[in-house]
């Protein structure tokens, strides 16, 4: 696997020999925080590509997302209707059938009513058979629930209408992301406490570039700019957004009964095993819940990453990690903006497009011919394709927990 957040480049940038003798490595020196610090950045995202999350590199500025609709087994009423309307309104009938059997149930199950399909003349109306096997008042008030049962066919019926489910052709294209190093002869030759500055430099850019990756992977807006040839891929936060993704708005404080209804939206769609990016306040609520007995948490091995592990009800399971692009900005407020929410992704729909080989690559000797200087770069082209959007799950808007 090629090198992600620090497995490749930093160990070569960072030798023994760059500490003064008789200084243990594990003392607080400079080049030891840098190495930490990268190891903290894009720990998520990037850390899982060619694991849970495929990595596949691509020749191309576009890539296609798969987006397909699951068949849906409800509707919902557009305006009331009473015993005699044949003909009904809805939001939208999406797969529904000729020949279809649907019911109505009103909110305390004491009551119900079967219609046969007979017509689908739109895409919002249907024409009906009322009480097909029920009696019923057939009184309805607007936004009524219908459930789709299925087809029921006539005994001597043809083949039942067809109903095709063409995916959708979203797409996200590349992100050219590159991070400039340089300095004149007298600064790359200068000599200083923690080594030389180019060597700092070199890391200090290395952790510049992969903050900046996870920014665009989490927040950007998708555009090309063709005046300037300038192309940016769209992150999974607008990518939810955009494409109808599952949105939490909890807009206050989360109770840990607020967290399952969450956990329910999350894992209604996709895999039963999920990575959780959390802000620091969502930990902290973690934690009071862990405390409280509401909750069992522990830490677990997930894809050679340290995680903690929390088993919902019906076997899924929520793999949390800290992201600190989540934390706001430290010196406004530690939960400014995102500070007050959290990602579930489904890493089996998430695929990591680096573009050929060029992919967090040093790129030496940058400086013209005659220039007495020194110039490289890190340069990293790539896209993620965020697939079946519903999969994953945006929530935002806490204001605290208890």
């Amino acid at each position: 696997m090629a090198a992600t957040y620090s497995s490749d480049i930093l160990s070569k940038i960072i030798t023994a020999q760059m500490f003064p003798a008789g200084m243990d490595k594990r003392e607080v020196h400079p080049k030891i925080k840098y190495f930490e610090d990268a190891k903290e950045v894009g720990k998520s995202l990037f850390a899982l590509q060619g694991k849970e999350i495929t990595r596949k590199p691509i020749a191309d500025i576009k890539v296609y997302c798969y987006e397909k609709e699951a068949k849906g087994e409800w509707l919902q009423l557009d305006g009331a209707i009473v015993l005699g309307d044949t003909t009904i309104t809805v939001d939208a009938v999406g797969p529904l059938r000729p020949d279809d059997i649907v019911q109505f149930w009103s909110a305390d199950l004491s009551n119900y009513e079967q219609i046969r399909v007979l017509t689908v003349p739109t895409a919002t109306t249907f024409t009906c058979t009322r009480n097909y096997g029920t009696a019923s008042a057939g009184s309805w008030p607007d936004n009524s629930k219908i459930k789709i049962m299925g087809n029921a066919s006539k005994e001597d019926s043809s083949l039942p209408t067809i109903v095709n489910r063409i995916p959708s052709e979203e797409y996200n294209q590349l992100w050219l992301h590159r991070t400039a190093i340089g300095g004149s002869i007298f600064f790359v030759n200068r000599k200083t406490y923690t080594g030389d500055p180019w060597t700092d430099q070199l890391i200090e850019k290395w952790i510049d570039h992969l903050n900046e990756k996870v920014n665009f992977a989490l927040y950007s807006h998708r555009y090309l700019d063709t005046t300037n040839g300038i192309t940016i891929g769209e992150g999974i936060i607008p990518s939810i957004i955009r494409r109808g993704g599952t949105l939490d708005p909890i807009s206050g404080v989360i109770t840990f009964k607020r967290f399952l209804e969450t956990m329910r939206l999350a894992f209604k769609v996709g895999s039963s095993k999920k990575l959780g990016l959390l802000c620091p306040m969502m930990l902290y609520a973690l934690a009071q819940w862990k405390e409280e007995k509401k909750i069992v948490m522990n830490e677990d091995e997930y894809l050679n990453l340290r995680v903690t592990r929390i088993d919902l009800p019906g076997g899924y399971q929520l793999m949390v990690l800290p992201e600190r692009k989540l934390s706001g900005d430290p010196s406004d407020s530690p939960d400014a903006l995102f500070g007050g929410s959290f990602l579930v992704i489904d890493p089996s729909n998430v695929t990591y497009h680096p573009y050929l080989d060029m992919d967090e690559k040093l790129l030496k000797n940058r400086q013209a011919n005659d220039s007495l200087s020194r110039k490289e770069e890190y340069v990293s082209i790539f896209t993620f394709r965020w697939d079946v959007i519903t999969s994953h799950t945006f929530a935002y808007g806490i204001s605290g927990y208890n």
